[in-house]
């Protein structure tokens, strides 16, 4: 602050000239808002514009301060800045006129603009600092900066992972970049088609150490209930569990109940401590859009293909800088219109499956001919055979062939035929 002591003199040329006691008077101290800053859409100029005062320890305007007199060791210009650590900083920054000459005492920016990270970023509330030459500054109130809507798009793919090792104050704008390009090179569509909506911490998940004195502490009453020593090999000759009393063999459930649950949450505490998926994490819902309803499904198809692949995130974090951090799949990739209605599927033309089965129905059709064709004369030659026409049963020899046991050489003639022809009839009445 800007305090000076001052002490006046009193005198009069036919009296005595007196001291007043030592007095401060204060000057120009602080920095207060009048207006804050609000009403913010990133890359236009804040809805509400801030007004700044200049004012002594108490609270006093400075009316006498002007940009070039205002006694604070420099000219009287009123500097914004966003504050580290809100809204989407370190990509965020701060456009227009950043500088505000002081009239007056007075401050007023008339054209400040935020450009925010972007839309596809989750972003904490801004905070905007004030400060001038010499002078206690002063931070805004938390303020939302909004967007100008998306353009029109067919729909997109929405899922879920939750990523281990961070939270949301850890979950930067820089980390959800990271996620960006990982899960926009998955797919392989342009970064800007994604868009992170909503991130949450996630439970906790608390690694339990067990020790192994609680372990025989439980296990105990059980190994002693059936005649074990507790943790050796050696055995004595096991209890009859029918003979036991109703009172024990409760007791002995009870522990070995709890002997059996302790066991498992430490194996299962000790698979996710070898996963990493433990200590804090994040719940992160994001969208991947697109202006085809067939690329939308390509996208989901590939998403779901990528995501429960094990480890294929995490290593594609990795290679933009997120070491040390583990990923699972908490909601499957669902395919939206823009109206929010699920994208039906679609019966896409398969060239390889349709020729296959093309294929399939010609060899089908050719063994079914094949069969009807070879029934149809069978039935054919024996009704043939048993007719007294003359020529009927010639013709029906003639498209015939010799069958395997009888001799080839010999003339085949109508009473041999007839002769084969009544043995298979009797084979197939009488078959033993």
């Amino acid at each position: 602050s800007v305090t000076e002591p001052y002490i006046l003199s009193f005198s009069s040329p036919s009296l005595r000239s007196t001291l007043s006691v030592l007095f401060d008077v204060q000057g120009p101290t602080k920095l207060a808002i009048l207006r804050e800053p609000n009403d913010g859409i990133s890359t236009l100029t804040l809805g509400q514009q801030p007004v700044l005062h200049v004012q002594d320890g108490i609270g006093s305007l400075m009316t006498f301060c002007v940009l070039e007199y205002c006694n604070i060791g420099g000219p009287a210009r009123v500097q914004a800045s966003i504050k580290a650590g809100t809204g989407g900083m370190p990509k965020a920054s701060l456009g227009g006129n950043v500088e505000a000459q002081v009239m007056n005492g007075i401050a007023t920016f008339t054209d400040l603009t935020v450009i925010g990270s972007g839309r596809s970023f989750v972003e904490y509330d801004y905070v905007i600092s004030f400060s001038i030459v010499d002078l206690i500054g002063i931070d805004s109130t938390q303020f939302a900066l909004d967007y100008l809507p998306r353009p029109p798009s067919t729909g997109y793919v929405q899922a879920g992972v939750r990523l281990f090792g961070l939270s949301v104050a850890t979950f930067t704008v820089i980390q959800q970049e990271a996620l960006h390009k990982a899960l926009a090179r998955s797919v392989g569509v342009d970064v800007l088609e994604v868009e992170i909506t909503n991130v949450v911490d996630a439970p906790i998940r608390r690694s339990l150490s067990i020790q192994g004195s609680v372990v025989s502490s439980l296990v105990a009453p059980f190994t002693s209930f059936l005649g074990l020593a507790p943790f050796s090999s050696s055995l004595e000759p096991r209890r009859d569990l029918q003979t036991q009393p109703e009172g024990e063999l409760k007791e002995w459930w009870k522990h070995s109940a709890e002997a059996n649950t302790t066991m498992d949450s430490g194996i299962t505490q000790r698979r996710l401590l070898q996963s990493g998926e433990t200590g804090p994490a994040v719940d992160v819902t994001f969208r991947i859009f697109s202006n085809s309803t067939e690329e939308l499904l390509d996208i989901k198809e590939a998403l779901t293909a990528f995501l429960q692949r094990d480890g294929a995130l995490a290593s594609a974090l990795a290679e933009q800088g997120l070491f040390e951090v583990s990923a699972r799949l908490i909601e499957a990739p669902e395919a939206y219109l823009s109206d929010g209605s699920v994208v039906p599927p679609i019966t896409r033309f398969n060239p390889a499956a349709s020729i296959a089965g093309a294929i399939g129905g010609a060899v089908a059709a050719v063994f079914c001919g094949l069969g009807c064709y070879t029934m149809y004369w069978r039935a054919r030659r024996r009704s043939l055979i048993r007719s007294e026409n003359d020529d009927d049963l010639m013709w029906a020899i003639g498209i015939q062939e010799p069958k395997d046991d009888v001799d080839a050489a010999r003339p085949w003639t109508a009473e041999k035929m007839l002769e084969v022809e009544a043995a298979e009839l009797v084979e197939l009445e009488d078959p033993d």
